[in-house]
């Protein structure tokens, strides 16, 4: 045990002794470099032969500084103390081939000679002469081109030649120094005017295109109005193909449609106001005929009822009264006329003619406000007045209309009663008592039922002597009986319920 400690502790002071002399030699390296770093490196021994190179060098640096300052001088334009800088930087170093040059060509410039002994130099500033002698051919050439151009009416390329000729002569100038002053002057001159015929010319050709384009677009519309117009005359032509059938429905949508091809067709809105009218005469008419029919035959019938062969006549009940007062007030002629106009009716037919508006326009309202807006917007001439029964199915009923061409008073009402949603064409209106009535169809009409003294009637027989009947007249409207020819109470009452 003894031996192996102190064997440990042997190696231990050989430890530190070895470490106590690296840190040593570690120190005195760092305080070599410090030094050098401070001092700077130890002087060396210069010979002869590294002077004579390190004057050569600070020579050629002096050299390249004049060359430099020459070159600044000549293009500051100051040729002579270009020329000086380059000799001097000749001086400096002779083998100097950039200065050579250049002091050549001040020399040149300054019209001197060329230096002696240098035949390089004398090529290099031929072969410059030669340069500029192209470049001023070439900016007399680019000039003249210009000049033919603007003759010729060629601005835009005129302008193009000018302006390289003008930057030729820029790019000479500062690099040969040359004086293009006259030549400068002609082509800015020669240039703004041919700037300014450019943009004359420029501007009229932009005209001619927007006329050329108006024209063309001009065209075009006269092409459509003249295809819808076409389109219209078609139309028109089937409309009076249906008016001649008696079809007035169909005629009316096709005067319509030509009135959508062509608003300002002035035959459609004439063809239109006579299908309306053709219309209203036709159901008048038609009317008037079903029901003088429906007269003749039952007169003929009760007459022949009435009248047995024996000739003796048995009292009538109150049923054949009735139909022979009617029939009577046909064949007497005296009976009034349930199409005849009074003078008020015939004012209003005037009115709903001759009234009317460029502009008709309801937007999704209901039927009795439509009817408000009508009369609003034709001055309210003529009231318009809604049945109680059609108001009832009517009054919640939304229309629209957008007619944008003369529309009277008429036609915009049958607009509207055809805008009816879901409707069935079983609305109508009438005039009745200085206003435009708004009911169905089989109601318009007014029933009136006339009395008149039948005791000559009976003239075929002569026992019979009927009492004078009182002349009694009543306006039966649809209130009062169930159809055409029907009695009230009052007459109930006066012909009472048994035969007389």
């Amino acid at each position: 045990m003894y031996r192996i400690s102190v064997f440990l502790t042997f190696v231990a002071c050989l430890a530190l002794v070895v470490f106590a002399g690296c840190q040593q030699i570690d120190r005195q390296q760092v305080k070599k470099v410090e030094a050098e770093v401070t001092e700077g490196p130890p002087p060396a021994s210069a010979g002869p032969g590294d002077l004579a190179e390190i004057e050569k060098e600070a020579k050629e640096q002096e050299a390249r500084q004049a060359y430099k300052e020459g070159m600044l001088a000549r293009r500051a334009n100051d040729l002579e103390r270009a020329g000086e800088q380059f000799e001097r930087a000749l001086e400096l170093d002779p083998s100097y081939t950039e200065a050579a040059q250049a002091l050549a060509e001040v020399k040149i410039a300054l019209g001197e000679a060329a230096p002696a002994g240098a035949p390089d130099v004398a090529l290099r500033v031929k072969k410059v002469e030669a340069q500029i002698q192209l470049i001023r051919h070439e900016v007399a050439a680019t000039i003249s081109q210009g000049e033919v151009f603007f003759q010729q009416g060629k601005f835009e390329d005129a302008v193009s030649s000018l302006e390289e000729a003008l930057g030729l002569i820029k790019w000479a100038s500062e690099l040969y120094l040359l004086d293009f002053t006259e030549e400068r002057d002609r082509a800015q001159a020669l240039l703004e005017s041919a700037r300014i015929q450019r943009d004359v010319f420029v501007r009229a050709r932009e005209a001619e295109q927007r006329k050329a384009a108006e024209q063309a677009l001009a065209e075009e519309l006269r092409k459509q109005a003249d295809y819808r117009r076409r389109m219209a005359e078609e139309l028109l032509a089937l409309a009076r193909q249906s008016l001649e059938r008696k079809d007035f429905v169909e005629a009316l949508s096709f005067t319509r449609r030509a009135l959508l091809k062509d608003p300002a067709n002035s035959e459609a809105m004439r063809l239109e106001k006579i299908i309306v009218r053709e219309r209203i005469n036709f159901e008048r008419e038609r009317i008037r005929l079903r029901t003088d029919m429906a007269w003749r035959n039952s007169f003929m019938k009760m007459e022949e009822a009435a009248l047995p062969v024996a000739g003796i006549m048995n009292y009538p009940d109150r049923e054949w009264w009735r139909n022979m007062t009617v029939l009577r007030c046909e064949r007497s002629k005296r009976e009034q006329n349930v199409f005849e106009r009074t003078p008020e009716q015939e004012n209003i037919e005037k009115k709903l003619e001759q009234v009317t508006v460029r502009l008709l326009r309801i937007e999704s309202q209901k039927f009795p406000d439509a009817m408000k807006t009508i009369m609003k917007q034709f001055g309210n001439i003529v009231p318009i007045v809604i049945h109680p029964d059609a108001l009832v199915e009517l009054g919640d009923k939304k229309i629209d209309i957008d007619r944008p061409v003369e529309t009277n008073l008429r036609t915009a009402i049958e607009i509207a009663l055809e805008r009816i949603p879901d409707d069935t064409g079983e609305y109508t209106y009438v005039i009745r008592d200085e206003a435009i009535l708004i009911t169905k169809k089989g109601a318009e009409e007014t029933k009136r039922l006339i009395i008149y003294p039948v005791q000559d009637l009976l003239r075929q027989v002569v026992p019979f002597r009927p009492p004078d009947i009182e002349i009694s007249r009543e306006d039966l409207f649809e209130e009062t009986g169930g159809e055409f020819g029907d009695v009230g109470e009052e007459e109930r009452d006066y012909f009472g319920t048994e035969d007389r």
